[in-house]
């Protein structure tokens, strides 16, 4: 993503390992590349995604730990 930009992101086969994410998130890169803000808006964009990256790994994090005990 911050090497390749938004549009790069969005042009990958499988953004994400798992397809139905992969479907949303190549959505939200689709409608990034048509923001009007070059390399800022391409740094902002992988800024939010890895802000929703870390939430769904602390989820997920959250779910195993409560299924231990």
């Amino acid at each position: 993503m911050r090497a390749g930009g938004l549009a790069r992101a969005a042009e990958l086969p499988e953004p994400l390992p798992r397809r139905e994410a992969a479907d949303l998130v190549r959505e939200w890169l689709e409608a990034g590349t048509e923001l009007v803000g070059g390399i800022a808006a391409d740094d902002t964009a992988a800024a939010w995604l890895h802000a929703v990256a870390t939430i769904i790994e602390l989820k997920q994090l959250a779910r195993a730990q409560g299924r231990r005990t």
